[in-house]
Formats: C-alpha cells, sequence, structure tokens
C-alpha cells in the first residue's frame, strides 16, 4: 500500500514524528551514556538511513552529531 501511494502522509509522518520523539527522549534522559547508531535504531525501530535522513531533517545534523 505505501509503495503505491494508496496511504496518506499524515499518519505515516505522524508514526516517524513520534519514533523521532522517542530517540529524543532517550538521549535526554540519558545524555551521558555511549550511544551506538544501531542502539537508536533499534530503539527507534528504523534502519540507519531513514533515521539518519529524518534527523537530519529535522535538526539539521546527524544523531551522533546531536549528542556531541
Amino acid at each position: 500500500c505505501m509503495e503505491q501511494g494508496l496511504l496518506p502522509d499524515a499518519p505515516l509522518d505522524a508514526l516517524a514524528a513520534q519514533r523521532l520523539q522517542t530517540v529524543l527522549d532517550d538521549i535526554h534522559r540519558e545524555p551521558a551514556r555511549d550511544w551506538t547508531l544501531a542502539e537508536l535504531c533499534t530503539r527507534s525501530g528504523m534502519s540507519k538511513t531513514v533515521l539518519c535522513e529524518r534527523f537530519h531533517a529535522a535538526f539539521a545534523c546527524a544523531p551522533m552529531e546531536y549528542l556531541k
């Protein structure tokens, strides 16, 4: 359905935003933790590519840059 464009974007965008918020909440809850990109991906349920793209679109940097 997604590949054929049969679903509206709004619910999918909201889901992606919620997953990104999960990553932000985790990072801010434990900023000193030695986070890895793989761990953030697991927590968000997104691939590395998707997480990095969405993170960059929202914050103009990669997740690991944000951590620094």
